[in-house]
């Protein structure tokens, strides 16, 4: 099969046929056979007929990925970024390269860049939200963890999650912020959604009893 493929290259002279058909080769090592590295000569020749040819890229992407040629795989995905039609992919293309600069290269700028592409795209990408909520955290922004936890509990669905934001928001705001009319807000707020739920209940009581004295 792989032989019939080839001789059809060799008569051809359309570039967009000739990477469709190094592509249906490469799927055939990959997929097929498990030989990665001429799965990937061949997906890099359907880049020299076409350089924004989506599924060799998505394809040279996860492999690079896999060896942990972390580099490469940016490269690939953010080639992807330019060509892909789908929000959804573009969006999931954009957390993956956050995912990259931020666990394996640890360049936190621009795994927030990324991130925040993803967002723009798709404000209600909950895997973005709490990525970009855990580096703010991490570098103490806590207004900036405080409007990611807003932005989280808008787009989730349960009275429970919404409850445990809103702590989360409340304890913030008690602890590292000084600011207790928030924190009583936010822990309100989650009472109202979970009556009784005592992560809320406690700290409220306690924030009144401070109130009055």
């Amino acid at each position: 099969l792989i032989e019939i493929y080839e001789q059809h290259i060799r008569a051809i002279n359309d570039l967009e046929e000739m990477a469709m058909l190094y592509y249906e080769v490469g799927s055939i090592y990959e997929t097929y056979m498990g030989d990665v590295d001429k799965a990937t000569t061949y997906y890099l020749r359907v880049l020299d007929a076409d350089q924004f040819y989506q599924p060799a890229l998505s394809s040279l992407g996860k492999i690079y990925e896999s060896v942990g040629n972390w580099p490469k795989c940016i490269e690939m995905r953010e080639r992807e970024a330019k060509v892909a039609n789908e929000p959804e992919r573009l969006v999931e293309v954009y957390f993956s390269i956050g995912k990259i600069y931020e666990e394996r290269l640890v360049q936190i700028d621009r795994a927030k860049e990324s991130y925040r592409k993803a967002l723009e795209i798709q404000p209600n990408y909950l895997p973005a939200l709490r990525a970009l909520k855990v580096i703010h955290f991490l570098q103490r922004d806590w207004e900036g963890v405080i409007r990611l936890a807003h932005m989280q509990e808008q787009f989730t669905e349960t009275p429970e999650e919404k409850a445990i934001l809103f702590c989360e928001i409340g304890k913030i705001s008690r602890e590292r912020l000084s600011n207790m009319p928030n924190a009583i807000q936010s822990y309100a707020q989650a009472l109202h959604l979970v009556p009784g739920y005592l992560n809320a209940a406690k700290p409220l009581a306690e924030l009144y009893m401070e109130a009055k004295r």
